[in-house]
């Protein structure tokens, strides 16, 4: 349940397949790893590094377990080695000119900007539903040495090694760790008392209540330990990085324009809106047309009044029914 009622954690593996491979990997390498089929961990270990290599992380949690379970840590000399062939032989293009696209691919990771940050300790704490953070909290001190070491490791490989935007997905492999945390902070109360099965029903009741007002924009959820998405908005944190509301902005238009108008596109990033969903109009190119076409489409980060000047307001796509993501504008009729 902690995951299902984790916005960001359900959006993040609906929209990236990455996410939902990472996800699965880590858990698998855990199962197996505990189950001291080790050859097994080793593997997936290898394999999700050529999903993404922040899963670098799979051989750190692999060597926790090995040294909290005693098992032998020689396995992790020959994760090189594995780690090597494998990419080799599920990525040809690694054979021509070799090694010129592997450290192509590595050096367009340095553009990202990794290093030491709390931006992911930070994305957590705001982005994770209070109830599912408290549980957590007491399930520190509940929970098996295992889960912890899984937890607080991930906290600081992906602090220490953190990139500073795209909210919780780099460090995704947190979840299911915190998923077991709750639980075992679920296993201080005694459900057949009448009290804590209140308490766990308003918690269930708070957590349903966040998913549907979010609804469809999970990516711009915040909880109200920094006052919800509104209160996020006014700190500055990230609302609306990848487009959110741009379809259902495209949507309103379909039902509105007529053949012949035109429409002009302010919008951020520039590669979501669906312009293939209209048809008989006149898309100008991004950022260009404003005053001159008969709609006007604009993004929340490009929200300047000499922008609006000439257009009235038809329709905004909103988030929690109180941040505006993207405004639909008409030309005035004068």
């Amino acid at each position: 349940l902690a995951l299902l009622f984790s916005p960001r954690y359900l959006v993040m593996g609906q929209l990236i397949t990455f996410e939902s491979l990472s996800v699965l990997a880590t858990v698998a390498l855990v199962y197996y790893a505990f189950r001291k089929r080790l050859y097994l961990a080793l593997l997936i270990a290898a394999l999700s590094f050529w999903v993404r290599y922040s899963n670098l992380y799979s051989f750190i949690l692999l060597a926790f377990i090995l040294l909290l379970t005693k098992q032998k840590l020689r396995y992790l000399f020959l994760a090189p080695v594995v780690t090597f062939v494998l990419g080799m032989l599920l990525w040809p293009l690694l054979w021509h000119q070799f090694p010129h696209y592997l450290f192509q691919t590595f050096l367009e990771h340095q553009a990202r900007g990794i290093g030491p940050s709390l931006y992911i300790l930070q994305e957590f704490l705001l982005t994770t539903p209070e109830p599912i953070l408290f549980l957590a909290f007491l399930g520190i001190f509940r929970s098996p040495a295992y889960i912890k070491a899984w937890f607080f490791s991930a906290f600081v490989f992906f602090s220490l090694a953190s990139v500073p935007t795209g909210g919780i997905r780099y460090a995704i492999a947190l979840y299911p760790a915190l998923a077991l945390l709750a639980v075992s902070g679920a296993s201080y109360f005694d459900f057949r008392r009448l009290l804590p099965r209140v308490v766990a029903g308003l918690f269930l009741v708070y957590l349903l209540g966040s998913l549907l007002v979010y609804t469809p924009y999970y990516l711009d959820y915040y909880n109200l330990l920094v006052g919800g998405v509104k209160g996020a908005t006014h700190r500055g944190l990230a609302v609306s990085w990848w487009g959110e509301g741009q379809r259902e902005a495209a949507l309103y238009l379909k039902s509105h324009v007529k053949a012949g108008d035109t429409i002009a596109l302010y919008v951020t990033p520039q590669y979501v809106f669906p312009s293939t969903i209209l048809s008989g109009v006149k898309l100008y190119p991004y950022n260009t047309g404003a005053g001159e076409a008969t709609y006007l489409v604009v993004s929340r980060d490009q929200e300047i009044p000499s922008l609006t000047a000439h257009y009235d307001l038809l329709y905004s796509a909103q988030v929690a029914g109180s941040v505006d993501l993207v405004r639909v504008y008409s030309l005035h009729d004068d």
